[in-house]
């Protein structure tokens, strides 16, 4: 099949699929602006696109590195609801435009860089998508990967349209690891890869001094240990569930912070732990109620995770437990707290085995052996200082990444 002929087709599947996607409860919102009708995107120097709300972070860290630039136009956009709501929080702060990104039919996408013009488009970590690719190379608009990582399986599965990804590259690939580099070389050719330091690094600030005021700190009592089950994803509840009901056992007095991934899961653990007779509480019901000895505490607000984080004695980061690529466990050690990871972390190899070997995070086999180590987390609690100590040695030389990124983008600014 020519390129040509598969961009014809790509478009008639995506036209064909449209009716249905409609339908959807996550795609229905920002509809307008997801298909451009009824919705114009505004015209911006660079335009990032963010796919949830872990690209999100990464997009206002990098903005806030850009605006010290100068004055800049900054459009971000989301695929998600969760997305754009962290994003629409620092709109007005950071003076910039947030938006749904457009569906990636060929036209609409055409349509939306048309409406934007920026001088540069740039694509964090690991989104690939046909129809902006080849609308960007038509309109001459240079395409920026940034942070990108790319695994074996994707790598796999993009290969079987070489020829179309050969033709319409990124202008640079800025890879986080030697061997995402080697995967992106495969795919667009070494000319255009090159390494950076993973920007996730930069968001870890370990301060020199004490913490910051706990805004949570009425809601969790000091004299009651506390766990944090952070960012649990659908594939694991229900290993999660039997670890809930473990430390309950175990630890009467326990609280525990249950933290999902996605918040349209939260109806679907409010049925689960009902089932299960288990006592929980939804966050957005106690701001003026603190936790009581014994309760799960079903988080239904954005932005809390790193404050939990911060009262916890002991952490498990999810999508590791079963196999969903991992979750970025860096943000614990910002805290003196050492995060328990299960055995899946494949999207997270860019950060290494020595994390491991420093004993700044635990990985465990299994939600048996979690439970176990959750409560000696609990029982046999590390001094949080020489954690605070320890992590801020390990950062020192992985930082620097957003500087770099920063550097290639306002090149592509400058020459346009």
């Amino acid at each position: 099949m020519t390129i040509s002929g598969f961009l014809y087709i790509y478009e008639l599947l995506w036209a064909g699929c449209l009716p249905l996607l409609r339908f959807s409860a996550r795609l229905k919102e920002g509809w307008a602006q997801r298909t451009l009708k009824g919705s114009s995107l505004r015209r911006a120097d660079i335009w990032i696109q963010a796919a949830s709300v872990g690209e999100a972070y990464l997009a206002l860290h990098l903005v806030r590195a850009l605006k010290e630039q100068g004055d800049i136009k900054v459009l971000i956009t989301s695929s998600t609801s969760q997305g754009v709501g962290l994003l629409a929080e620092a709109k007005e702060h950071l003076s910039l435009e947030i938006a749904y990104f457009p569906f990636d039919l060929p036209g609409i996408m055409s349509k939306a860089l048309a409406h934007v013009r920026p001088k540069v488009m740039v694509v964090l970590e690991a989104e690939l998508w046909p129809g902006l690719f080849a609308a960007s190379s038509g309109l001459s608009i240079p395409l920026l990967i940034v942070n990108g990582r790319l695994s074996p399986s994707s790598l796999r599965g993009h290969l079987l349209l070489k020829g179309f990804w050969r033709k319409y590259p990124p202008e640079k690939v800025l890879a986080v690891s030697s061997e995402d580099a080697e995967r992106y070389s495969r795919l667009f050719g070494e000319r255009v890869v090159d390494t950076m330091n993973n920007m996730k690094f930069d968001r870890v600030s370990i301060q020199a001094g004490g913490q910051e005021e706990n805004p949570l700190k009425n809601l969790i009592p000091a004299s009651w240990p506390f766990v944090v089950l952070g960012s649990i994803r659908k594939e694991e509840e229900a290993g999660i569930q039997y670890v809930i009901k473990r430390l309950r056992t175990e630890r009467k007095e326990l609280v525990i912070g249950l933290f999902p991934r996605h918040m349209h899961r939260v109806g679907a653990w409010e049925k689960r732990l009902s089932k299960a007779q288990i006592p929980y509480k939804l966050r957005s019901q106690m701001d003026k109620a603190p936790a009581r000895p014994g309760m799960v505490i079903l988080w239904d607000k954005l932005g809390e995770l790193g404050q939990a984080y911060g009262l916890s004695q002991a952490v498990f980061v999810g999508g590791s437990l079963r196999p969903c690529g991992g979750q970025n466990f860096l943000e614990p050690l910002t805290h003196g707290v050492v995060p328990n990871v299960g055995p899946h972390l494949d999207n997270f190899q860019w950060i290494g085995p020595e994390i491991f070997t420093l004993g700044l995070a635990r990985q465990v086999k299994n939600k048996e052996e979690l439970v176990h180590c959750l409560l000696k987390d609990l029982s046999e609690p590390r001094n949080p200082q020489e954690v605070l100590d320890l992590a801020r040695t390990y950062l020192r030389g992985r930082q620097g990444g957003t500087q770099q990124a920063c550097s290639e983008i306002m090149k592509r600014i400058s020459q346009r």
